[in-house]
């Protein structure tokens, strides 16, 4: 694998030679896809199957992400939580074979019912940044080994790896991302906006013309 960038105490180092990781970098890596399950488990990551994924909110994004899974992963025992009970019947209207309940992300009582402890992933994605990160730090109290938390104040994502929360979302790079894939035009395939914003990383293809080839 190459690593291709860190991000270390809010600044941006494209790495060289002579640079070493440290404990608490976030890194951007570059990983043949059949390596992927050897690389995780360097950081100590295991890439095993998922059987049973509870979602934390049933707002929009919790209802694209039920029917991404149910498309992409069709094996998968899937429970929406949603706080709103008229929104939690649509969502048991909508979402066939899901188990909805009605109740809120943050009360012990109803993630028990839910049967976190008893799942593989929990997803926080409501609309409100502090009951996820709660919902997320139950969750992974009440044994939940892989939480992903949806946040939009990037204040909040330094704190929390170390609190025990996986992996963070936050809508605003994911949107400038898909904007970003719509503005750029001819060879660019897609663009990333990199962590703090400090760059992007595209897909693209070379045409035949280009300057860039026969380049070292």
């Amino acid at each position: 694998f190459r690593i291709l960038g860190i991000f270390r105490n809010d600044q941006f180092i494209i790495p060289q030679a002579q640079d070493y990781l440290q404990s608490g970098d976030d890194v951007y890596i570059l990983v043949e896809r059949e390596k992927l399950p050897r690389f995780l488990a360097v950081f100590g990551i295991k890439s095993e199957p998922l059987g049973k994924i509870v979602i934390a909110g049933g707002g929009n994004v919790g209802l694209y992400l039920a029917q991404g899974i149910l498309r992409e992963m069709p094996d998968v025992s899937l429970k929406v939580i949603e706080n709103n009970r008229e929104r939690a019947r649509f969502l048991a209207e909508t979402l066939e074979g899901v188990v909805v309940l009605h109740g809120n992300v943050i009360d012990l009582n109803v993630l028990k019912e839910a049967k976190v402890s008893h799942s593989d992933m929990l997803v926080s994605v409501t609309n409100d940044d502090a009951a996820n990160i709660l919902s997320s730090l139950l969750g992974k109290n009440l044994g939940v080994p892989r939480v992903t938390t949806l946040v939009s104040n990037m204040m909040y994502p330094k704190f929390l790896p170390s609190l025990g929360v996986d992996s963070i979302l936050n809508p605003g790079f994911i949107t400038i991302s898909t904007i970003l894939n719509h503005i750029r035009r001819g060879s660019i395939r897609t663009a990333h906006v990199l962590q703090g914003q400090v760059g992007e990383i595209f897909e693209a293809n070379v045409p035949s013309d280009s300057k860039l080839i026969g380049e070292r």
